[in-house]
C-alpha cells in the first residue's frame, strides 16, 4: 500500500483491554512479576501524555518478562503433563502519538515500526532454565517483507531447528496485540482453568471479549475484501497487502 505508515489504535481502548485482561490473568502470573501487568498500561499512558509525536518503545523487556506460574496443566481435558513448565511473554512495539493538537487524532497511537511479541515456554533442567518452545507474534512495518500479520518461529541460537539467521517461515496469524499473545499463552498452559476464567460472565470478560470481537471482525473483513479482487494466488496476494492505517478504528 503506497504511503502506508502504520496501524492506528486508540490509547483508551488499549488501556481498557489491558486492564480487563490483567485482572483475569493475575492469578496465573508468578507473584514476582505481577506488577508488570500494571506497567504496560502505565507506559502507554506516559506515551500518550508526552507532548511529542516522536517514536517511543512500548515494551516489556526480555530481562523482566511476564512469567506465568509453573504448571502441568498444558494437557487437554484436565490431564496432567509430565513436566513442570512456565511461560514468558515480552514485547516491543515502536509507536508514536499521531498528533498532539488535533482533537480527532491526538488520542490515537501509530504503530510506526516493527512490532514483536515473543512467547516462550520453559522448564528447569539441572537447575537452569531451558527454553522448550519459542515463537513471535509480529506485525510488519511499511517496508517489511512477507505477511503483515504473522507468527515467526526463528529461535535465538545458530543451530537448527529455526536458527536465528533464518527469518522464515512467517506463518499467517490472527493474533495482533500483546494482549492477544498473553491470552493465547495462558490458554495453552492452563487448558481448563483459563477457559473457565475467561468464559465467566463478568465485567472483565465482557470488556475483553467485546474488544477482541471488534478487532477480529475488522481484521477478517479487510482480508476478505483483499482476496475478493484481483487474480492468481489469493494467499500470495494477502502476503503482500498492507492494511489501512485506520483498520481498527472505523
Amino acid at each position: 500500500m503506497s504511503g502506508y505508515t502504520g496501524l492506528h489504535f486508540r490509547f483508551s481502548a488499549l488501556r481498557a483491554e489491558i486492564a480487563s485482561l490483567s485482572k483475569l490473568a493475575k492469578p496465573f502470573i508468578d507473584v514476582s512479576c505481577q506488577y508488570l501487568l500494571d506497567s504496560w498500561s502505565s507506559d502507554l499512558q506516559s506515551i500518550e501524555s508526552t507532548n511529542s509525536t516522536a517514536t517511543s518503545s512500548w515494551r516489556i523487556s526480555e530481562s523482566t518478562p511476564i512469567r506465568t506460574r509453573t504448571t502441568r496443566e498444558y494437557e487437554p481435558a484436565g490431564r496432567e503433563g509430565g513436566h513442570d513448565v512456565w511461560g514468558e511473554l515480552t514485547f516491543i512495539w515502536k509507536v508514536n502519538r499521531v498528533s498532539t493538537n488535533n482533537r480527532a487524532t491526538k488520542g490515537h497511537m501509530c504503530l510506526s515500526g516493527n512490532a514483536s511479541t515473543k512467547i516462550k515456554i520453559c522448564e528447569t533442567v539441572d537447575g537452569n532454565p531451558k527454553v522448550l518452545a519459542q515463537w513471535q507474534i509480529e506485525v510488519g512495518a511499511a517496508d517489511s517483507p512477507g505477511w503483515h500479520f504473522h507468527v515467526g518461529l526463528c529461535g535465538e541460537a545458530d543451530e537448527a531447528p529455526f536458527p536465528h539467521w533464518l527469518p522464515v517461515p512467517r506463518v499467517p496469524g490472527v493474533l495482533i496485540l500483546p494482549t492477544d499473545g498473553l491470552d493465547f499463552l495462558l490458554g495453552e498452559l492452563f487448558q481448563v482453568q483459563w477457559r473457565e476464567s475467561v468464559l465467566k460472565d463478568s465485567y472483565e470478560t465482557q470488556q475483553l471479549g467485546t474488544a477482541q470481537l471488534d478487532r477480529i471482525k475488522k481484521f477478517c473483513s479487510w482480508q476478505s475484501g483483499q482476496v475478493d479482487s484481483g487474480h492468481g494466488s489469493r494467499w500470495n496476494r494477502l502476503k503482500h497487502c498492507k492494511p489501512p492505517a485506520d483498520l481498527f478504528l472505523v
